[in-house]
């Protein structure tokens, strides 16, 4: 009844409801085990910045995922390498959408090295710029989601998404 007083007032005032609130990304619970999770940085009118944060993976050498979120609502800026990948100059990131709203990523270290552990840290952070201030989710892909072990073994991560919209 609320937000539609709030709809009404707002349409008389001649404002929208993009007007009202300010933008927030609210993410999902954190799933149990080795696993992926967003985490907003900056989130404005026209930009969200959201990293991919592992968590309990052991021995990570590189890491594979892909996110999905709705086109009409962000646009790709720019992915690049997190924090648990700095200071490593052999790490790199390959980033291409292949669909708008469907990203896919790898942060990757190369040669022969042994693999770090990632737990609340960012592997990964991607820019969209803001088109609508319209609800929106974004989501990792659950059966899209690995993680390479310095041993060459790839596991499966558990993933968790969020959602975008106006408060």
């Amino acid at each position: 009844m609320r937000r539609v007083a709030l709809m009404l007032a707002l349409g008389l005032l001649g404002c929208s409801a993009d007007d009202a609130g300010q933008p927030a990304f609210r993410h999902d619970a954190v799933p149990v085990g080795p696993s992926l999770s967003l985490r907003a940085g900056l989130t404005s009118r026209t930009e969200l910045e959201l990293e991919v944060v592992g968590h309990r993976i052991v021995d990570l050498y590189g890491v594979a995922l892909r996110m999905s979120y709705g086109p009409q609502a962000f646009r790709l800026e720019r992915v690049e390498r997190g924090p648990a990948f700095e200071g490593m100059a052999d790490a790199v990131v390959v980033a291409r959408e292949a669909r708008p709203g469907l990203l896919l990523v790898a942060v990757t270290r190369q040669g022969a090295q042994g693999g770090t552990t990632a737990d609340d840290v960012a592997l990964a952070k991607i820019e969209l710029r803001v088109e609508s201030l319209a609800a929106s989710r974004v989501d990792l892909v659950a059966s899209r989601a690995f993680a390479l072990g310095a041993d060459g073994a790839m596991r499966t991560l558990a993933v968790s998404g969020g959602d975008f919209g106006v408060e």
